[in-house]
C-alpha cells in the first residue's frame, strides 16, 4: 500500500520547499524563472515520491517544467 499523505501535510511540504528554495534562490541571485524551475522540479520528484500520482498529473508537471525551461531560455 502506497503512503497517503494528508492535504494538511503535502500543502505544509509546499510551502516549505518554496520557502527553501527561495531563501536559496535569493542567496544565489537567480531569476524569479529558474525558482521556478527548481521549485516545480523538486515538487515533481517529491510528489513521485510520496504521493505515487497518475501518469497525467506527472505529464502536466513535466509540460508546465519545460514551458518554464523554455520562457527562462528565450529570455
Amino acid at each position: 500500500m502506497p503512503r497517503r499523505l494528508k492535504a494538511e501535510q503535502i500543502t505544509g511540504f509546499n510551502v516549505l520547499l518554496a520557502v527553501i528554495v527561495g531563501v536559496i534562490s535569493f542567496g544565489l541571485q537567480l531569476s524569479t524563472v529558474m525558482f521556478f524551475l527548481i521549485y516545480l522540479s523538486l515538487l515533481l520528484i517529491s510528489y513521485l515520491v510520496f504521493y505515487k500520482p497518475t501518469i497525467k498529473v506527472v505529464l502536466a508537471y513535466i509540460v508546465v517544467i519545460v514551458g518554464t525551461g523554455i520562457i527562462w531560455i528565450l529570455d
